[in-house]
């Protein structure tokens, strides 16, 4: 108990066989060594703000405290540290972070002249490896602490059992929020230069981790781009619902989706940083985008045939004029050919109307089955292919993003 207090390792003798002194030619020669000084650590996290995704990085405010195992708490003298003050060996356990800043005043524990305990707040930049899938992006972060100096045969860093990591109720991120929190203990390997030998030495160093896990709010995602975007795109497809005589109409409806579509990811877009890859974002656009193209399509082909109704049914039903006259010419040219072939059985002769109106109505009732088919084919397909399309598409990333 003693050895811990002082911070000093707890040395025994060792008379085994198989020590290095039986290369000095003494088969018992007793050798010393050291049991490591233990160090349980723990965290409280304060604060997570200034998110930066072109960093990678966060900053972030917490309270760590370090204490040598095995020390009773109850008879321990607190004090402020003075400063530039040293204490082995929690005076060489550091964060490994960017821009770590101790906020004053550090806490010390005493029992006698040495310190046992130390209790620190941190404001530093937390390195994070972000993931590019907005919005089922999951970020890694890690926050270690580091023995600098000691190897982990003299000084080694652990969590305290129960409690080693809280985090503040009341702590909010934006858009963002922290799935997990786990410690780990690490072992750091630093390669050492060689001066006589062309090998490098390692020497391993005790550090023990926070591992941050940070995921997106889908909730919100959902409600302010998903769900209104599905509900454009089916708003569009309602134009299928509408007479197909009407195709102002249907343009017209098609057209106010497809502009505030455009307006909802443009907007939505320039909420997330820019990314190297293809995001599950970008998936989503490029499905409404196929979905739009496939949809115009079709209603180009109901325009189409539309038009052609309108046409052949205009030639079928011309005007009682055109007729009549066409009529009259008709009958006129047959009186002649009667007059001047004398005794010849004459046939009347079927009104040109008739005779034109017999391969137009066929092409307009084929041009409006064509039609029919097609907008019944917009009626059930489309919503169809939506449905399924968006559940493929949640399904998937949920399943990559556990």
């Amino acid at each position: 108990m003693k050895v811990h207090v002082e911070g000093k390792p707890m040395c025994h003798k060792d008379t085994t066989e198989n020590s290095c002194c039986k290369k000095r030619g003494s088969a018992n020669c007793p050798r010393t060594f050291c049991e490591p000084t233990v160090v349980e650590t723990s965290v409280h996290i304060e604060k997570v703000a200034n998110i930066d995704f072109d960093k990678q990085t966060f900053e972030a405010v917490l309270t760590s405290e370090q204490w040598l195992r095995g020390v009773n708490v109850t008879p321990v003298r607190h004090e402020l540290m003075k400063t530039d003050e040293v204490f082995e060996p929690l005076s060489e356990i550091s964060v490994q972070a960017e821009e770590n800043v101790v906020l004053p005043p550090v806490h010390l524990a005493f029992v006698g002249d040495a310190v046992v305990g130390r209790k620190t707040r941190h404001k530093m930049s937390v390195p994070c490896h972000f993931d590019e899938a907005f919005p089922f992006d999951v970020h890694n972060c890690d926050v270690c602490f580091l023995a600098t100096k000691s190897s982990t045969d003299e000084l080694l860093l652990q969590w305290v059992n129960s409690g080693a990591i809280t985090v503040h109720p009341r702590l909010k991120i934006a858009n963002l929020y922290i799935s997990s929190v786990t410690p780990r203990t690490k072992t750091h390997q630093v390669s050492l230069p060689s001066k006589y030998a062309s090998s490098s030495l390692q020497r391993s160093h005790s550090s023990a981790c926070v591992v941050l896990q940070l995921r997106r709010v889908l909730s919100i995602c959902v409600i302010r781009f998903f769900l209104p975007s599905s509900a454009l795109f089916l708003l569009a497809t309602c134009a299928s619902f509408i007479s197909r005589s009407e195709v102002t109409c249907r343009i017209l409806l098609i057209t106010v989706s497809m502009l505030s579509q455009l307006v909802l990811v443009s907007s939505f877009l320039k909420t997330f940083p820019s990314t190297s890859t293809i995001s599950a974002l970008d998936i989503w656009i490029l499905l409404l985008i196929a979905q739009y193209c496939f949809f115009i399509a079709l209603e180009l082909v109901v325009i189409w045939t539309e038009e052609n109704a309108k046409k052949y049914k205009r030639l079928m039903n011309e005007s009682s004029d055109v007729r009549e006259k066409s009529r009259s010419r008709h009958e006129r040219i047959a009186s002649k050919q009667l007059f001047y072939r004398e005794g010849s059985k004459a046939s009347s002769c079927e009104p040109p109307s008739n005779v034109y109106s017999t391969p137009f109505r066929k092409s307009h009732d084929a041009s409006t089955l064509l039609g029919a088919r097609v907008q019944l084919v917009e009626r059930v397909l489309l919503p169809t292919i939506h449905f399924f399309s968006v559940a493929f598409y949640f399904g998937y990333y949920q399943l990559i993003s556990v």
